[in-house]
């Protein structure tokens, strides 16, 4: 699909990127070492958030979906080691 790059001052170093595609719209901004630091994003399934660490590694994931909200700590190797998932059924009532 369509997309929108932006670079530096050096036309070297992209440095945000703006994409429609068939499952739908993001944005990712770059660091100057073209490394990936957030990623924002909607989709057939929903919409989230992404925030990576130095070395383009996703470390914190916040993301809704049709189960609800979520939200996601990892590891410098993708493991989790925090999360919050959707409320439990007992909220859920309260909605009504």
């Amino acid at each position: 699909g369509p997309e929108l790059n932006l670079y530096d001052k050096s036309h070297h170093n992209r440095r945000a990127e703006l994409q429609v595609s068939d499952s739908g719209p993001s944005l990712t901004l770059y660091d100057e070492n073209r490394k990936k630091h957030i990623a924002l994003f909607s989709n057939k399934i929903g919409q989230g958030l992404n925030v990576y660490d130095a070395k383009g590694k996703v470390r914190a994931a916040m993301a809704v979906d049709k189960d609800g909200p979520n939200f996601r700590l990892l590891d410098e190797t993708g493991k989790v080691i925090w999360s919050a998932l959707p409320t439990a059924p007992e909220a859920k009532e309260e909605k009504k």
